[in-house]
């Protein structure tokens, strides 16, 4: 008999806690370089999220019609990400900060819905 157990806010301390260790000693040696990895991870989440935000507005379509839809969103933002590097790059920035609004908003979004659940 297998006992399911739901994930805590301890599990999630102890996963970001692993994850800040790795992620330091990386940084340590030279490996990455923490603060652009990040600023860049937390933006491609932001962009993917806008992706399958989009995508879950064609709610009435089958789930392989939003899958395309997702996929054409992110396709769309990475030929835009590439010309406006070939063309601007002093404009990639605000792509990026668009990128890290949304991921902030979201994760703001899933701490208010836990608090208030609980």
């Amino acid at each position: 008999m297998k006992i399911k157990r739901k994930m805590t806010l301890a599990h999630a301390v102890i996963i970001a806690l692993v994850i800040f260790v790795l992620l330091s000693t990386l940084q340590a040696f030279g490996v990455i370089n923490l603060s652009y990895f990040s600023y860049n991870l937390c933006s491609w989440i932001g962009l993917l999220t806008l992706s399958i935000i989009v995508a879950w507005c064609f709610n009435t379509q089958p789930g392989i019609i939003k899958f395309f839809i997702f996929v054409f969103v992110v396709v769309f933002l990475l030929v835009l990400y590439t010309i406006m590097a070939q063309i601007n790059p002093s404009g990639i920035p605000y792509i990026n900060a668009m990128g890290l609004g949304i991921c902030c908003s979201l994760v703001v979004c899933i701490i208010y819905a836990t608090l208030s659940q609980s």
